[in-house]
């Protein structure tokens, strides 16, 4: 009789939080096109970025990661932030624009969600999506191709997270960038 009342004691305990690694995979940030999943975000200290198969951890301060043998860290400066390659500058962000080592425009997002590529040519178009879990929906200008970012409402992120313009490691290291920078 005292049994019954002490199993449904450790049943209802066992209903608690999901896992840590659930919880986690819940805030992720991610990137679907044709309903298949091509990046993914984990904010926070370190950042968890999967771009295209490529994953990156960034640390916090220092910004700093490891992609294979290569070495990545990131200096701000008043023209934006530098990624750089084991010391040699790859790509800078600044002012919502991606840019190349030679300051060459990769991509531009603007704050009503217009995507340019580096000639500055309108090529998507990126709108927040008001419902339960909040999304931005980019769809091409120039062709049928479409991406749904999960689980953000930020323009700039999503854009630069799914733009083809630059290289997955890139997009991943901008990704966390942008989210240490603003607190997440």
């Amino acid at each position: 009789m005292f049994i019954r009342p002490a199993l449904l004691v450790a049943a209802i305990g066992c209903q608690g939080d999901p896992p840590a690694a659930e919880k986690v995979a819940s805030m992720a940030i991610e990137v679907s096109s044709n309903g298949k999943v091509v990046a993914q975000v984990v904010p926070g200290r370190p950042c968890r970025a999967t771009v295209e198969g490529i994953e990156v951890i960034v640390g916090g301060t220092p910004f700093e990661a490891t992609v294979g043998d290569a070495k990545w860290t990131a200096t701000t400066e008043t023209n934006g932030t530098t990624f750089k390659k084991n010391g040699e500058p790859v790509a800078r962000i600044h002012a919502n624009q991606l840019f190349d080592a030679q300051g060459i425009p990769l991509v531009k997002v603007t704050d009503a969600g217009e995507i340019a590529n580096g000639p500055g040519r309108l090529v998507r178009k990126a709108t927040v999506v008001a419902g339960y879990a909040p999304q931005v929906e980019i769809k091409s200008l120039v062709s049928a191709d479409a991406f749904v970012v999960t689980h953000t409402e930020d323009v700039v992120l999503a854009a630069l997270l799914s733009a083809p313009e630059a290289d997955p490691t890139i997009r991943a290291l901008a990704a966390c960038h942008l989210l240490q920078a603003a607190g997440s």
